[in-house]
């Protein structure tokens, strides 16, 4: 491939990313499969060097792997965890247990409890992901549950009595390749997620102005919410991802990068008419540092994802830091959206382990009401 020719596939890949992209998305940019890795560095790692996870956050990264690696039934789960709460939880207990305390002191801890459990998020997670990865080539079979709760009893101008979050059930099949021009200096990469999502409700919400209606006159919340026949929203979906990488042929030592990824090209759209809600494409750019020193390899990364969004700055910005020692042992850390992240890892030739905290903004403003949320994962290997 000569020079010109190269230059012209550069522009026409980066015209078709930002072409693709006109269309303004409410989207987490990794919506299908998020990592550990990933989550505990804030949310981070469009331009970090390559690994068993890239696949998801930007496939041009799998030019970077250079050992074979095979997943064998990695699970990873993920419980809500709010400090808040807890903290609210231990007032109203040592409200309880106060000599001298009155009734009023007892209930007025109790309803600041009660208020924070009906207005936090309660995600859970359980993902099971076994893949193989080689360089150039990623493949893995997922099979994940996510329930999102949320509780507002506010009364009718609250105008919310339960929201369910996206809760479904998927399965998928995540295929990843990538190509590297210019001696490895220039990355692309795409890949392709055939997923089949299951709806675990028959209803995302219901308000208080769905009582005023009589949609629900019983006000029995779990048959409008669940259900009789959950099943009739299942469907089939495909989406893909594209991604580019380039080492900066500068301050080499440091090995900087830059990247872009396009996830969800022109939105996963699920064949159920408008019983599935689709997954909004998301554009994201990254920068990356990498040194190694002594017996530890260090990385920072700098990402602002969802860029076409209508939100905050603040929730686009995504920073991390990891240094792995003795080619083993990892140390994460991190702000997503301005909240903080960190996790551990370890990875041995046979076995792997991650715990992490992880972050994001609920809604479109910028620090209104954090959902955090406490992960492990477990995996043997081969």
């Amino acid at each position: 491939m000569t020079i010109k020719s190269l230059k012209l596939f550069i522009l026409a890949l980066t015209t078709a990313l930002l072409s693709l992209s006109d269309l303004q998305v409410l989207a987490d940019p990794v919506s299908v499969n998020p990592r550990p890795r990933m989550l505990s560095m804030g949310g981070a790692g469009v331009a970090t060097l390559g690994d068993k996870d890239s696949a998801m956050m930007n496939p041009a990264s799998l030019n970077d792997v250079k050992e074979s690696r095979i997943e064998v039934l990695p699970i990873l789960i993920e419980i809500p965890f709010s400090i808040t709460t807890m903290t609210d939880y231990l007032d109203f207990q040592e409200a309880l247990d106060r000599e001298g305390a009155t009734n009023a002191t007892k209930r007025a801890a109790m309803q600041e409890f009660l208020s924070d459990v009906g207005s936090s998020a309660l995600g859970t997670r359980v993902n099971i992901y076994p893949s193989w990865t080689r360089k150039n080539f990623h493949i893995g079979v997922m099979a994940d549950i996510y329930v999102n709760p949320r509780f507002r009893l506010g009364g009718v101008m609250a105008d919310q009595v339960v929201e369910l979050g996206g809760s479904s059930g998927t399965l998928g099949l995540i295929v990843g390749g990538s190509y590297a021009f210019l001696g490895g200096a220039l990355q692309v990469g795409a890949s392709l997620k055939p997923l089949y999502r299951m709806p675990i409700t028959k209803e995302q919400a219901q308000t208080t102005y769905d009582f005023i209606k009589g949609r629900d006159p019983g006000t029995n919340i779990e048959d409008e919410i669940l259900g009789s026949t959950l099943l009739d929203k299942k469907a089939f979906g495909i989406g893909g991802d594209l991604g580019i990488k380039y080492f900066v042929p500068y301050f080499t030592q440091f090995k900087p990068t830059i990247g872009v990824t396009l996830q969800d090209v022109g939105n996963t759209r699920f064949f159920a008419g408008d019983k599935l809600a689709q997954i909004e494409q998301s554009l994201s750019a990254g920068i990356a540092l990498h040194y190694d020193w002594s017996f530890t390899r260090n990385t920072f990364a700098v990402d602002f994802r969802n860029m076409l969004e209508k939100q905050d700055f603040e929730n686009k910005v995504h920073f991390g830091a990891e240094s792995v020692l003795w080619n083993m042992l990892a140390v994460r850390a991190g702000m997503s959206q301005l909240y903080w992240t960190a996790g551990l890892g370890l990875e041995t030739k046979f076995f792997e382990f991650d715990l992490y905290l992880a972050a994001k903004e609920a809604g479109d403003r910028a620090h209104i009401q954090e959902e955090r949320v406490l992960g492990t994962r477990i995996a043997f290997a081969l």
